[in-house]
């Protein structure tokens, strides 16, 4: 794919390899070619805002990938994705995030300092960094007595008020 340099500063472009990388679809490749955060976060907006799908193309969203990047409102983490890295929305527009099965980890301060108010986790979700979701309603298929159990590394509700999706019943409440 070509990216029309409307969307992506121009030295961002000049970094070796980049252009045949994005041609091949292969964006994990991509944002390592981006050396700094800095260029990986705006590599990271300008394909999000043209409406470039390049989730779906990775495993593993990286640490800080879209960190304060304020009018980004909505987004949707594909199945693909099974991993989200620390701080990788910390501080973005985000009133929405929507999960698709296939996700396992979600790293510290992800969605913290976000508009989202409620997250529905999927069963595929097995660890959560410390204050992965911020201070959102999270909705997930754990029971009272599972969520504080070591495999699920779970006992990072600290400021979340955890909710059961199938029964409804708050298995843990906010600090």
């Amino acid at each position: 794919m070509e990216l029309d340099k409307n969307y992506v500063k121009t030295e961002i472009l000049t970094i070796p390899g980049l252009r045949e990388k994005l041609r091949e679809n292969k964006y994990d490749e991509v944002f390592d070619l981006c050396k700094s955060t800095a260029k990986k976060r705006q590599l990271a907006a300008s394909l999000y805002f043209a409406k470039v799908d390049f989730l779906k193309y990775m495993t593993r969203i990286p640490d800080s990938l879209f960190r304060e990047v304020e009018n980004m409102t909505s987004i949707t983490i594909p199945g693909n994705i099974k991993e989200i890295g620390d701080l990788a929305f910390f501080g973005t527009g985000l009133e929405e995030v929507k999960f698709e099965e296939g996700l396992e980890k979600i790293g510290n301060g992800a969605f913290s300092q976000t508009k989202i108010k409620e997250v529905h986790l999927p069963k595929s979700v097995k660890e959560l960094g410390q204050s992965a979701l911020g201070k959102a309603v999270v909705y997930c298929f754990l029971t009272s007595d599972k969520v504080m159990e070591p495999e699920f590394n779970f006992g990072q509700f600290t400021a979340n008020d955890v909710i059961n999706q199938e029964t409804g019943e708050l298995v843990k409440e906010r600090r």
